[in-house]
């Protein structure tokens, strides 16, 4: 039995994770860091000032419309070699 007793004294280790507990609270403490997230919020903002960036995309929108100028005619090209298909029938 006394070996029982062992266990009870081993008992003691739980109150350990008690003891350790307080490093659960170390993440409340911690969590100033989560605030400084919000005194980087700024950053989110930089984006917005960054968001410039974005209207630079707009500007190099005409390379989206040189895709059209240089889609579109060889486009036509394709109906301009539709004579090939003709061709099947003349033969």
């Amino acid at each position: 039995m006394p070996h029982e007793d062992d266990k009870h004294i081993s008992m003691h280790h739980e109150d350990d994770k008690h003891i350790s507990m307080p490093h659960e609270d170390d993440k409340h403490i911690s969590m100033p860091h989560e605030d400084d997230k919000h005194i980087s919020m700024p950053h989110e903002d930089d984006k917005h000032i960054s968001m410039p960036h974005e209207d630079d995309k707009h500007i190099s929108m005409p390379h989206e419309d040189d895709k059209h100028i240089s889609r579109m005619p060889h486009e036509d090209d394709k109906h301009i070699s539709m004579p090939h298909e003709d061709d099947k029938h003349a033969s």
